[in-house]
């Protein structure tokens, strides 16, 4: 599980975070839209803007479990719309409006956010059991990373010499892909809620941290609204 969703998927195939095979190529698609400088920037910054989401993410996880799981479904469902975009991405490129290329690669990086969230939370929750194993296992897990990042770095310039910006996407998509394999085989270990615990669990959550629970919200209301408001300025223009 820590290979494919921290290794490959948020090392190599997104570089650590917003570079590797989905970041780099970005500013050179957006540059054939003949966008270049602040307005680039904006449009990157949306694209990327997942990362900013996890509280939003980890609250509703935690509300609103599906079939009694907190976890495995909402990583399914952020990795199929992640696979989506990227094959979007790789098969079309440029042919799509600047709207939808916004879209896809925001969809993109939601599905390495999301996935780098549950499967982090998962995982030190089971570390803490174990204490003395917590060094060797977060040493581990962002050694992997860094190797992930530094084969990234390697392959993308090749990639966007010889062939052009959305075959990093098409490169992408297996390896992405391979993050699907735990969570269908419950490599997590997640265990489904009781009955009787899988409801209410949002009206809980807002008693117990009132103060954090609507700092999620409004913070994803605000990053919502700034995505939609630049998706729809990129439209008139």
């Amino acid at each position: 599980t820590v290979v494919c969703a921290q290794h490959v998927l948020k090392g190599f195939v997104a570089g650590g975070g917003d570079s590797g095979l989905l970041g780099v190529p970005m500013e050179f698609l957006f540059k054939e839209y003949q966008i270049h400088g602040g307005r680039m920037q904006v449009y990157m910054a949306v694209a990327v803007s997942p990362w900013a989401l996890k509280p939003v993410i980890g609250l509703l996880s935690d509300s609103c479990p599906i079939f009694g799981y907190q976890k495995t479904p909402y990583i399914m469902a952020s990795l199929v719309g992640g696979l989506m975009a990227v094959l979007a991405l790789g098969l079309y490129g440029t042919s799509l409006t600047l709207a939808e290329l916004v879209s896809c690669l925001f969809v993109a990086f939601f599905a390495v956010s999301s996935v780098d969230l549950l499967v982090k939370a998962t995982v030190s929750a089971q570390v803490k059991k174990v204490a003395t194993h917590g060094p060797d296992f977060f040493l581990f897990q962002w050694g992997g990373i860094v190797v992930g990042m530094i084969a990234s770095a390697l392959l993308v310039g090749p990639l966007l010499h010889y062939w052009s910006p959305r075959h990093c996407y098409l490169v992408a998509l297996p390896f992405m892909a391979l993050s699907l394999w735990p969570a269908l085989a419950n490599h997590l270990g997640e265990q489904p809620l009781p009955p009787e615990d899988r409801t209410g669990r949002m009206a809980a959550n807002w008693r117990k941290h009132p103060e954090m629970f609507m700092l999620a919200v409004f913070m994803g209301l605000v990053l919502i609204g700034i995505v939609i408001a630049t998706l729809t300025l990129s439209e008139e223009k």
